[in-house]
């Protein structure tokens, strides 16, 4: 023992008591229990007695409480975005922390939050090897870095010694919101009745904004602005969706048919997605191709003829083809398909030369 027994011994008359009083420091984990018994003189005959054994109940020797405390907080943020930032605080001892409490929250940082409420709960008894949580609501006002330290703090439940944790801290980034914006791009910009034509959105999101998950356009297939034209979807978008990082630009395709009717047509639609820090739905505005002109395509019709539809053997035959272009637009590098000799009877025409021109190029209808 420490000290003790304290009185080192008494005299007790008949009928009295005396307490007597050990002190014990501890060491290690486990149970212990201590027994004892008292010896004495009689005052009278001068007889030496004995008292009964005597044990105490067991005393259970627990490691001291000890505390350690993490901070968490979602990272990235979007401004103006209400958020959790939760401590969680451990007890790595045997006995209980009692009255734990976090301290205050010290921010630092470029960015600005506000504290909307916390911490929950106030105050928590954490058993042996247990853990307990407390959570503040913030909001992101201002972007920039955000530092967040603190620290926890109780009593052990068998010595009531105070008890600190460590110093914990972490940090987390406020993003500007999403800003999509997006710009449609219809080619060619002049288009045969017939023809394919191809537009492509290009879609940013601004320098420092949260990422932008699952952007898409809509309507998915464009709206169409047509006069006189009969154009009409054929394949896209491709792709169906995009990721968008803060200062990044992607690409969306699609295809259409500019049909039989010529006029002009221009290609409508407008970016969508999601914050991926807040799951706030986003849009930006509705945006419009430049004009394309659907013309008709060049239209080729062609004739035979023979110089003499009679003639004698050995003779040379001449053979006319004529072509036109009754079509609304150029045929360049026009040229005659190989002729096809169909012989009846024993008679035979023998290729000499031809054709020629080898290729022309015929102007539209009315040039």
């Amino acid at each position: 023992p420490i000290s003790g027994p304290l009185p080192a011994n008494a005299l007790i008359p008949g009928g009295a008591a005396v307490s007597y009083t050990w002190v014990f420091g501890t060491n290690n984990t486990g149970e212990v229990h201590f027994y004892c018994d008292a010896s004495g003189q009689d005052a009278n005959s001068g007889i030496y007695v004995n008292g009964i054994l005597n044990a105490t109940n067991s005393v259970i020797i627990e490691t001291p409480a000890a505390l350690t405390a993490s901070l968490i907080v979602p990272d990235p943020v979007t401004r103006y975005q209400v958020y959790e930032a939760r401590m969680v605080v451990n007890n790595t001892g045997s006995a209980a922390a009692q009255n734990v409490t976090p301290s205050s929250i010290q921010l630092g940082g470029t960015g600005t939050t506000i504290r909307i409420s916390g911490p929950v709960p106030a105050s928590a008894t954490i058993p042996g090897g247990g853990s307990a949580e407390f959570t503040w609501t913030y909001s992101a006002v201002g972007t920039g870095n955000i530092t967040f330290a603190g620290s926890a703090s109780g009593t052990d439940a068998n010595s009531g010694e105070g008890k600190v944790s460590n110093n914990t801290n972490t940090s987390l980034t406020v993003q500007k919101q999403v800003n999509l914006s997006m710009n449609l791009t219809a080619s060619p910009s002049t288009a045969r009745t017939g023809s394919e034509i191809t537009v492509i959105a290009a879609i940013s999101n601004d320098t420092g904004s949260a990422t932008a998950q699952n952007v898409s356009v809509t309507p998915q297939v464009l709206g169409l602005i047509q006069n006189g034209s009969n154009v009409v979807w054929d394949s896209g978008p491709s792709p169906a969706y995009v990721t968008l990082p803060g200062g990044s630009t992607q690409y969306m395709t699609w295809t259409f048919g500019a049909g039989n009717s010529v006029g002009t047509v221009s290609f409508t639609g407008r970016a969508i997605g999601t914050d991926a820090n807040a799951g706030w739905e986003v849009s930006g505005i509705d945006r419009e191709s430049n004009e394309v002109a659907v013309e008709t395509s060049a239209n080729l019709i062609s004739s035979l003829s023979v110089s003499s539809q009679t003639v004698s053997a050995g003779q040379i035959i001449t053979i006319y083809m004529s072509v036109t272009n009754n079509g609304g637009a150029e045929s360049t590098s026009v040229n005659a398909n190989s002729l096809v000799i169909y012989n009846e009877g024993t008679g035979n025409a023998l290729y000499s030369s031809g054709p020629q021109p080898s290729n022309v190029t015929l102007a539209p209808a009315g040039e």
